[in-house]
């Protein structure tokens, strides 16, 4: 790996927000706005140092010349009544990479001249149903979700799926212990969380995307006591 890729400048960035909160007896509702400029955006890259050798692989960061995002974020709570609430959260976000030319770094030579950000998904939500049963016992039911996004801001041609999780959440207390039964991924959905771009499968060493994958389906149980 040449001396100059292990090495990267700063990043400056101005962060420009904007929100709103609402807030009754049984609401409590936030909403942000959000943009973000980077100049000199500092960005994950991965090299294959060696064609010939699939243990030869590096991961490194460099330097883009520019980036920016912007999108917005909501988070609620809703109360029905005085055993029922919800909670609500939604995210949306766009993003994009300027590479430019920095040789000092290494350069980007044979790829694109700009991309999206690794890893960010342009929207994502959760949605929560609470039900206290009594005041020690309550349930809560969830589905969350993110949209696909890509793996390597210098490889947008590979990118994920789109994913939805059901997740539910029992407790009940006793004195100072609090017994809890988890189920997540109840639907047992399998989505890839990361994703690599290697060349490893002889002869040719042609680059393939490797995935690995979030959680399976977990049932599960906590004890905590209070002091």
């Amino acid at each position: 790996m040449d001396l100059e890729d292990k090495t990267y400048d700063d990043e400056i960035y101005t962060d420009v927000t904007t929100g709103i909160r609402w807030y009754t007896d049984n609401i409590k509702l936030t909403t942000s706005l959000f943009y973000l400029e980077h100049d000199g955006h500092i960005f994950e890259a991965t090299e294959q140092l060696d064609p010939a050798n699939p243990n030869a692989f590096a991961f490194f960061k460099q330097n883009a010349d520019s980036g920016y995002e912007y999108g917005t974020e909501t988070h609620g709570q809703f109360q029905f009544s005085d055993k029922l609430s919800m909670g609500l959260t939604l995210g949306y976000m766009s993003s994009e990479i300027h590479f430019g030319d920095h040789d000092d770094h290494g350069g980007h030579e044979g790829h694109a001249d700009h991309g999206q950000k690794a890893h960010a998904p342009n929207w994502n939500y959760s949605l929560s149903l609470n039900y206290d049963f009594t005041e020690d016992s309550s349930l809560m039911v969830e589905i969350a979700g993110k949209d696909a996004f890509i793996f390597d801001s210098m490889h947008d041609e590979y990118e994920s799926e789109p994913y939805h999780l059901l997740n539910a959440y029992y407790s009940h207390s006793f004195n100072d212990l609090r017994l809890g039964f988890y189920a997540k991924n109840i639907l047992d959905e399998s989505y890839a969380d990361r994703g690599f771009i290697m060349a490893l499968e002889p002869p040719h060493f042609h680059e393939e995307l490797y995935k690995s994958f979030g959680p399976p389906r977990e049932i599960g149980m906590s004890l905590t006591y209070s002091f």
